[in-house]
Order: C-alpha cells, then sequence, then structure tokens
C-alpha cells in the first residue's frame, strides 16, 4: 500500500494502471524471495532434525546388540 500511495494523488487513469502493474510485479517479486527464505530454513531444520533422529536411533540399536551380547 505504501508503494501505491504516490499513484494516488494528481495522476491520470493511464498512469495509476502503470503504477498498479508495476507495483503487483514487485509484490509478486518480493513473495516469491521471501517464501524462498523460509522454505530454505525449513529444508535446513529438516535436514539437521532428520540427521539427529538417524544418530539417535543408530545409538539405541546399538545399544540394545550392546545389551543382547551381554546377556549371552
Amino acid at each position: 500500500m505504501i508503494r501505491l500511495r504516490r499513484y494516488f494523488e494528481n495522476v491520470d487513469n493511464e498512469t495509476f494502471a502503470k503504477g498498479l502493474v508495476e507495483v503487483s510485479k514487485n509484490a509478486e517479486i518480493d513473495l516469491k524471495l521471501q517464501n524462498g527464505k523460509y522454505i530454505t530454513k525449513f529444508q535446513m531444520t529438516g535436514f539437521f532434525l532428520g540427521i539427529i533422529l538417524v544418530f539417535l536411533g543408530l545409538g539405541g540399536v546399538l545399544d540394545a546388540l550392546a545389551g543382547y551380547q551381554n546377556n549371552l
């Protein structure tokens, strides 16, 4: 809305229409860039969480195997 403010004062219809198209294109680009940053953060968080869970699972399996061998 801040970007549109300049097009509401003392402009004709053609200038207003061009300004509206320009602002909508810029807003779409801004939204894509912002979503890309969030998606990257979620991907990295999921990746590291996955690695942690794999190591915890592997540790649990190895611990269970070590306990099983001690009982023999």
